[in-house]
């Protein structure tokens, strides 16, 4: 599910909003030239990029918004911590965002957003050592609960019962994830604390090319 390539290529463009950024150390391999096109047919790239040397539309006819949030509930109370349960959701939307409810988005008949919709729940036990400067670092294994993560494009959806290194750092108020497994620590949730539980949240909007249906 790890695809460093686009992440590169977005990083570079402009297309991956905050905190979803490579830390000072870390070395993505090199990005490619031109649109990415992602394993769905759809083309990617980033919206009101301003750089001139950068690939991009400032008025795409079509956009993605990507919006994940989850919680971490860390046990035991008051730590060292050992263990976490918690939740991941996970929704896209094509030519919409999430400001308001989906019944009551606009519809769009030429081009329904295919279905993305899921829920994981997750689980963690510590794992050492962790993440510099981490509270926790942890193994989290993703599992299923609800929805079909084959409708959604955005090639960093967690499959069913992967398991990702993941860590909290409170002094950049991020989620940080072992790229891979490499060992390169990229932000990739911001998140807050409060006692015992962690939250997260990450979204971004791109644009996307349509692949036009069959007549």
């Amino acid at each position: 599910m790890f695809n460093a390539t686009f992440v590169a290529h977005l990083l570079a463009c402009g297309g991956l909003e905050a905190p979803r950024e490579t830390a000072s150390s870390a070395q993505l391999p090199p990005e490619e030239t031109g649109l990415f096109l992602g394993d769905t047919g759809f083309v990617v790239f980033p919206v009101d990029d301003t750089a001139a040397s950068a690939v991009g539309d400032r008025d795409p006819a079509h956009t993605i918004t990507a919006l994940q949030e989850g919680t971490w509930s860390l046990a035991p109370a008051s730590g060292p911590y050992t263990t976490m349960t918690g939740t991941l959701t996970v929704r896209e939307r094509v030519d919409g965002d999430f400001s308001a409810p989906e019944d009551t988005a606009p519809p769009d008949t030429a081009t329904p957003p295919d279905p993305c919709s899921l829920t994981f729940g997750l689980s963690g036990d510590v794992v050492e050592p962790g993440c510099a400067g981490c509270l926790v670092t942890l193994a989290v294994t993703h599992t299923l609960v609800e929805g079909d993560v084959s409708g959604c494009r955005a090639p960093d959806v967690p499959a069913d019962g992967s398991v990702w290194v993941l860590g909290y750092h409170p002094g950049s108020a991020a989620i940080l994830l072992d790229y891979g497994g490499t060992g390169v620590w990229l932000p990739w949730y911001a998140a807050d604390h409060d006692g015992d539980v962690v939250t997260m949240t990450w979204t971004t909007t791109a644009g996307v090319v349509v692949p036009e249906e069959d007549s």
